[in-house]
């Protein structure tokens, strides 16, 4: 339910994607984010953009194909157009990276159609935990990927 941003792709070069994760690294460093890397079995690195964002990783199999998403909802606006900007400044390591963006900003650039989107799911969960007082929002999984809402 709440705004998410799908990515996937393949590396135009998997022999090399110790090169893609020296970038990425330098890239969550720019923005603050904070990170862990690996190399084994393969070089990935999971980022937290911020706390109340899922985690945004990169863990490519041994071909060097990577899908995954991250969920912004919660996060807001700025961190969504932040992940955007970084899937834009990492495309060059992809043979081709496609994103889908359920706020519709990667397509539009339109922050206000952005902030819509934002406004009309939170609008959503307000009302569903007015119907249900004894329903949780935001609840992050081990996993930290985070449930909307659960009753």
């Amino acid at each position: 339910m709440g705004v998410t941003i799908h990515y996937s792709g393949t590396l135009a070069n998997a022999a090399d994607a110790g090169a893609f994760l020296k970038e990425a690294s330098a890239l969550a460093n720019e923005l603050k984010w904070e990170f862990t890397t690996s190399d084994t079995p393969n070089p990935s690195i999971t980022m937290s953009p911020h706390p109340d964002c899922e985690p945004f990783a990169f863990d490519p199999d041994k071909n060097g194909t990577v899908e995954n998403w991250v969920k912004t909802q919660f996060a807001g606006p700025e961190i969504h157009i932040q992940i955007l900007g970084f899937l834009s400044r990492i495309a060059p390591f992809f043979n081709a990276l496609s994103v889908e963006d359920e706020a519709e900003f990667w397509e539009t650039q339109d922050r206000a159609a952005l902030d819509g989107h934002f406004n009309q799911i939170n609008a959503v969960l307000r009302d569903m935990m007015e119907e249900n007082p004894n329903a949780r929002s935001q609840l992050r999984m081990p996993s930290g990927r985070i449930v909307d809402i659960t009753t």
